[in-house]
């Protein structure tokens, strides 16, 4: 969820308002044992993508980077440090990945003197080497395989449903929170590092293999895609609320609409063929 630090003040403030009688009692804490709160994995990515994109802005001068890519007004670029589109974004990070991994290989090739063409064996045992000395290709080394390269495996993990890579990934690009001071994040961070750490192995076991909700994709290298449960309840939400025909709808009018959202966007595709 978007603030699911704030999930016990919304809890109590339940308790208090509905259940002040029936606090202590087992059936009470019953209901409350089946909650199992985690973080959206979709706002987790975007969040960390933009802790990456503002961490190396000024290190490795990304601005100047980003007027290359036609981002060249300050608007257009605040905009893209904030991660004002996901999409956009993440290509902009991918392109800053790409190019300074082409750098490396550049350096690499002619640091070595081999005569049959280089192998990626080659460029490992080069980069596991202590023969690297120039600062710029030890930054550029870290940079790839450090925020950027972390930050693209927690995507993957979403994508592909992979819990363990996911929460692997996560535990390392949460640590820019800290760079950032965004406070609510690192209560997230360390929320859910806990919650996997104490869990016990069945819950943790259902955590993972759920991390994100897998959909059929139209790629053809792949047969699904995944995304993160809180932008499928964002799209859903959203499908509620276009049925809603009142400024405040009661608890019936939200059930009748949940319960026939397929049937009415049947029937709004039918009136918009004619």
């Amino acid at each position: 969820m978007k603030y699911g630090w704030r999930l016990l003040q919304g809890v109590t403030k339940h308790c208090d308002e509905f259940h002040s009688g029936t606090i202590n009692t087992d059936m009470f804490c019953l209901e409350l044992d089946h909650i199992l709160p985690m973080n959206g994995p979709g706002h987790v990515e975007k969040k960390m993508l933009e802790c990456v994109t503002k961490v190396l802005w000024d290190i490795i001068g990304l601005s100047e980077f980003a007027s290359w890519c036609d981002f060249s007004t300050v608007k257009s670029q605040q905009f893209l440090q904030s991660f004002g589109d996901h999409h956009i974004g993440f290509d902009f990070l991918f392109t800053v990945q790409e190019t300074l991994a082409t750098e490396l290989c550049h350096q690499f090739i002619t640091s070595t003197s081999c005569t049959t063409p280089p192998t990626y064996h080659d460029l490992y045992n080069w980069l596991s080497s202590e023969k690297i000395t120039n600062p710029n290709v030890i930054q550029t080394l870290f940079l790839v395989n450090g925020p950027l390269f972390t930050s693209f495996l927690l995507r993957a993990g979403i994508r592909c449903g992979n819990g363990e890579l996911y929460f692997s990934a996560y535990e390392y690009v949460s640590l820019l929170t800290f760079v950032n001071n965004n406070t609510n994040y690192q209560l997230l961070s360390l929320f859910e590092q806990y919650t996997m750490s104490v869990a016990p192995d069945k819950i943790k076991e259902f955590i993972l293999d759920n991390v994100s909700h897998q959909v059929k994709s139209g790629h053809k290298d792949s047969e699904t895609c995944g995304e993160g449960y809180d932008y499928r309840m964002e799209e859903a939400n959203k499908a509620f609320k276009d049925n809603l025909h009142t400024k405040e709808p009661s608890i019936e009018d939200w059930n009748l609409v949940c319960s026939n959202t397929n049937l009415l966007k049947c029937m709004k595709d039918i009136q918009s063929k004619d």
